[in-house]
């Protein structure tokens, strides 16, 4: 499966840049988890290094591969990554990630910086684009970014289950934070970049029966995805959070109140597109 957003023009690029409400957000599910093909480190903005992960196997059929920000990108021009891979059929041959901000260019930020976990799906290149990835080989070139950029080759989940009637959808990512330190009177004198919170997800839904929805997610290593769409209809972003395991819990209430499941638990990784 492949994740990137479709790309967004005319009248929609005015209900793209809305605001959000709750309603537009809606949840999935899958059993499958991420599987790490591999990393990439920048050493120079046009220059790196590909490390494979030693547990990879590769399928007989490949994956949708994507790329993904280990670390916030700093650029001066459009971050574009090209790999040597092997293809699904055995052909060698050339895949690409292209980093773009908002579909539709309606962002006010018009800068190539990239925020920590944007991701984008890894493309065949020269006629390749429809097929599946095998292998990744190497690092063929790389345009933008900045020495100490770092990249997560992954395949994400294909198969998804929705989880009906979401209310409450509260990630809390685990990017990076200052840490003041303290010189004479002035208390915040120098900062420093420290781990942040553990990635967490709060997910509250209608409940259904322990049979359905989060409640059957209890006791298993999951995925989750957040679904964007504008006004119901326009897909403009998806989040997705992987090794996430729940303690979802049911809250009965009385007389006509109405049931609900509250689903709550870390997660390893996420992947953002937009």
């Amino acid at each position: 499966m492949r994740y990137n957003i479709d790309p967004i023009s005319g009248g929609d690029i005015r209900v793209a840049e809305a605001a959000q409400i709750g309603a537009e957000v809606t949840v999935m599910a899958s059993y499958e988890d991420l599987t790490s093909v591999g990393s990439i480190s920048i050493t120079a903005p046009t220059s790196g290094t590909f490390a494979g992960e030693n547990s990879y196997t590769a399928p007989s059929a490949g994956h949708d591969m994507q790329l993904l920000c280990a670390n916030g990108v700093r650029s001066a021009a459009q971050v574009v990554v090209t790999l040597g891979v092997t293809f699904a059929d055995d052909t060698a041959g050339s895949a690409v990630a292209t980093f773009n901000g908002p579909q539709g260019g309606w962002g006010n930020d018009t800068t190539f910086n990239l925020p920590q976990f944007l991701s984008v799906d890894i493309i065949g290149a020269a006629g390749n684009s429809a097929k599946k990835i095998k292998t990744v080989n190497s690092l063929t070139s790389i345009a933008g970014g900045s020495a100490g950029a770092k990249f997560d080759i992954v395949a994400l989940p294909v198969d998804w289950i929705p989880i009906t009637c979401s209310m409450n959808k509260e990630p809390t990512l685990p990017v990076t934070k200052s840490m003041p330190i303290r010189c004479g009177y002035n208390p915040s004198r120098f900062t420093k970049k420290v781990p942040g919170d553990p990635g967490s997800l709060s997910l509250t839904t209608k409940r259904r029966s322990y049979a359905d929805g989060l409640e059957r997610l209890n006791g298993h290593r999951v995925s989750i995805m957040l679904v964007h769409k504008k006004d119901d209809a326009l897909l403009t972003e998806r989040n997705i959070f992987t090794g996430v395991r729940f303690m979802a819990q049911p809250k009965f209430g009385d007389g006509e109140a109405e049931a609900e499941v509250t689903a709550e638990g870390n997660f390893e990784g996420v992947a953002i597109f937009v």
